[in-house]
């Protein structure tokens, strides 16, 4: 994730056109995105792992099974 900016900076920096509350929201719509993009992430992750798991439990009992016979 990206590093965040201090709110102090950030509203300093923005152009003098946009009130406190635009900047706000701005603020928040740029945090919401990079939380939803960590959790795609996250999710990617985990189900990645979840996959590998299964895969490997299923050939760990096919093996078991196919020596057991």
């Amino acid at each position: 994730m990206n590093a965040s900016i201090p709110l102090p900076l950030l509203l300093t920096t923005t152009t003098n056109s946009l009130t406190l509350e635009n900047q706000l929201y701005e603020i928040i719509t740029e945090r919401s995105k990079a939380c939803a993009a960590f959790l795609r992430n996250s999710l990617r992750r985990a189900v990645n792992a979840t996959t590998i798991a299964w895969s490997v439990t299923e050939n760990f009992e096919s093996n078991v099974s196919c020596n057991h016979a």
